[in-house]
């Protein structure tokens, strides 16, 4: 007996279809080139769309390539003829231990629709990384033509790399990133995450150990044991008042009256910081043990 076998032909405009659809999901969800020209993925194409073959690694490589130079082209046409632009940057190390920076773009539409765009990113291999940085952002600036744009500033971080590359206002004034202030008020004002360093702390006796009552105590030693609100009011002012006067409920928005008697408060020291900062880390670490 003869064997028929029967070929199944995917008309081309189906084909660039599904093409387009492959690409798409390769850009936007970040997808591994060579995703769709796994066994069980030819498979479940050939299920689902009978004679379909996906493109290869290198083809979807160079209509990325395609895609990107068209999205460039018309960036190109339109930016400078758009409202005030702000952007953000970052600048971060890849396992190689390179240098790699992103530019953001942001702007409104016509209608006051918030518009959010990546719009370049590159990789230093240079040394001098300040300098080569600041070049880059007269590169784009040149690139998309927005010499003549209102420029309303650029937010990064405060890393002095970037800072110092940003700081002549080549894409307008520098902002410091508020979720990057806010980390590190967190990580380094409160030590919710790990231990304080002593030597942001300096004073005569840091390396001396830390009193095991200070580490080691129980929940309601710990409670007990923080200081009053010694940055309000101190001891001798609470001596001599009469117990008439006192008002809690009044005093702790009593800003004006705290900033009048601040003169004659005892600064808090490096030490007394630094013994407060171990309390608020031991108590999150304990915290956390009741947290499933």
């Amino acid at each position: 007996l003869a064997t028929v076998y029967l070929h199944v032909f995917v008309s081309s405009t189906r084909k660039r279809q599904i093409d387009q659809a492959i690409l798409k999901c390769t850009i936007e969800a970040g997808l591994p080139f060579c995703l769709f020209n796994h066994d069980a993925l030819i498979e479940l194409l050939d299920i689902l769309e009978p004679g379909y073959k996906s493109p290869d690694r290198r083809t979807l490589s160079l209509r990325t390539q395609d895609q990107y130079f068209n999205h460039i082209v018309d960036l190109k046409s339109i930016l400078p003829h758009i409202g005030p632009i702000s952007f953000t940057s970052d600048l971060w190390k890849d396992v190689s231990g390179q240098h790699i920076i992103s530019l953001s773009l942001h702007t409104f539409s016509i209608d006051f629709d918030f518009v959010s765009m990546p719009i370049s990113f590159h990789r230093f291999t240079e040394q001098k990384l300040s300098i080569n940085i600041k070049k880059f952002f007269e590169y784009e600036r040149e690139r998309f033509g927005l010499s003549t744009s209102i420029l309303a500033g650029l937010t990064t971080d405060n890393g002095p790399d970037i800072k110092a590359a940003s700081a002549s206002g080549v894409l307008g004034p520098r902002y410091a990133c508020l979720a990057h202030c806010l980390n590190l008020v967190v990580h380094h004002g409160t030590c919710v995450w790990e231990m304080p360093n002593a030597k942001r702390y300096p004073f005569d006796t840091m390396f001396e150990p830390v009193s095991s009552s200070l580490i080691d105590d129980e929940d309601d030693e710990m409670t007990n044991e923080i200081p009053s609100y010694t940055l309000f009011t101190s001891i001798d002012d609470i001596d001599g008042l009469s117990n008439n006067s006192i008002q809690p409920s009044n005093d702790y928005f009593a800003f004006d009256s705290i900033e009048d008697s601040s003169p004659n408060e005892k600064p808090i020291s490096n030490e007394d910081i630094f013994n407060f900062l171990i309390r608020i880390h031991r108590l999150i670490q304990k915290v956390r043990t009741f947290v499933p």
